[in-house]
């Protein structure tokens, strides 16, 4: 089953992402306006993960999808901003993505599945992307189209396909929000027309 279907993103003024904040969640996205505009990637990361360990979590003891232990991958269950490797997957807090077995490149649609720990059939995913270099060059997706799959042991798990587009090449640092599941990655964005390694 291909999980990564088509819907794309692309760069979005502040106002813009401003004005996609979740309603009826316990947490609402992850607002860079509200963030000093550091253009140095530890500071920006700093004020991330601060502002998400200061949201709601999911309920504790909730099982993991068993997919997600047959299919290792890198990064962790802490709210981190993790790197995103060649190839994936990789996790960062309540969320792991799968993802095109290459780097991102600027102006070109990358594939991306968001997949909630708390997932449901109801929910809405949230992302906000900010360039480290350049606080004025933001990216947001809002939506719920979700999806649904069965792995071992009739073990669903609900995931965001999507295709983002980063506007520009750099350091990505990108957000993620759905109910109460929160995760932050680091996309490095090659240029346009660069080899895709």
């Amino acid at each position: 089953m291909n999980i990564l279907q088509k819907e794309t993103i692309g760069v979005a003024t502040l106002g813009a992402a401003l004005a996609c904040a979740l309603t009826g969640h316990s947490v609402t996205a992850q607002d860079f306006a509200s963030l000093p505009p550091t253009s140095d990637a530890t500071e920006l990361v700093a004020l991330v993960e601060d502002a998400g360990r200061a949201l709601a979590t999911v309920p504790e003891g909730l099982s993991e999808p068993t997919y997600w232990m047959e299919v290792p991958g890198a990064g962790t269950s802490e709210r981190r901003c993790v790197e995103v490797p060649t190839p994936g997957p990789v996790r960062s807090g309540e969320f792991r993505l799968t993802y095109m077995p290459v780097r991102p490149q600027a102006g070109r649609p990358h594939k991306i599945a968001w997949s909630p720990t708390d997932g449901s059939p109801s929910m809405s995913l949230q992302v906000r992307g900010r360039l480290v270099s350049d606080p004025e060059s933001t990216l947001a997706l809002r939506t719920s189209r979700i999806a649904r799959t069965t792995g071992a042991d009739d073990d669903t798990w609900y995931f965001f396909p999507s295709m983002i587009e980063f506007p520009a090449s750099g350091e990505w640092v990108v957000v993620a929000t759905s109910g109460a599941n929160w995760g932050c990655f680091i996309f490095d964005v090659t240029a346009p027309g660069a080899p895709v390694p």
